[in-house]
């Protein structure tokens, strides 16, 4: 038999991805302050800021579905929170 779902556990470990997401998200503001600020000159300088507003994305995706991912941590811990007899939205059936 399958034991309950531990809510306490799946909002501890939302909270740990989203400190995790919102470290990349400070990570990828800084780096495109930096990127801003720089000067860039020639076609080396443009395949290098190319380079890396690629890899800022790629930090701002990752930070965007770290976030998704606590939100559904935090969502299945309410399900299971509001469903006393654990049929966690089988509609019954067990």
């Amino acid at each position: 038999m399958v034991g309950r779902p531990d809510a306490a556990g799946m909002r501890f470990s939302a909270s740990q991805i989203r400190s995790r997401a919102d470290r990349l998200a400070v990570v990828a503001s800084r780096l495109d302050t930096l990127l801003a600020s720089m000067t860039f000159a020639g076609p080396a300088a443009d395949q290098f800021h190319a380079g890396a507003m690629d890899k800022l994305q790629q930090l701002k995706q990752a930070s965007n579905v770290l976030t998704q991912a606590a939100d559904v941590l935090v969502r299945g811990a309410a399900s299971v929170e509001a469903d006393p007899l654990g049929f966690y939205g089988s509609g019954g059936r067990v």
